[in-house]
């Protein structure tokens, strides 16, 4: 909780300069794509899944913020199962609760996925990393 509130701090007085130069750094994102069947769920169906195995995020304030894991400092994920190269139609919302209950696995029904898939990472601090990804990237498992 104490590491909320002094990340909110920071925030607010950021939010508060004026003519302030902003330099945004995207996370570092390791992560392994496949595709499966799941055994735990009722349906069958094939699902594509992201595994988030280590997430930086990178922060330039006064006072560093730490995290005992690392991946603690993600704060969403966007999907477009779909994307047509030009704009990010959001398929799949996951917040970093979700995620880190799925022990950092991202899982998606593979129904009405396209040839390329956007993932958007977002940190804590706002900074996002966008990645597309082609179905064939998502190797069975």
């Amino acid at each position: 909780m104490e590491k909320e509130n002094i990340l909110n701090k920071e925030i607010k007085d950021l939010k508060n300069l004026k003519n302030a130069f902003d330099l945004i750094i995207p996370p570092d994102v390791k992560a392994e794509y496949y595709r499966r069947t799941p055994k735990d769920k009722l349906s069958e169906e094939e699902e594509i899944v992201i595994e988030i195995k280590e997430f930086k995020a990178f922060y330039r304030g006064k006072k560093p913020i730490e995290f005992k894991d690392h991946r603690e400092a993600l704060d969403m994920v966007l999907i477009d199962k779909d994307f047509n190269g030009k704009v990010l139609n959001v398929t799949n919302y996951f917040s970093a609760e979700a995620i880190k209950k799925e022990d950092y696995k991202i899982r998606i029904p593979i129904t009405n996925a396209g040839q390329k898939i956007a993932i958007v990472y977002y940190d804590a601090f706002g900074n996002d990393l966008f990645e597309v990804k082609e179905l064939k990237d998502f190797e069975q498992r």
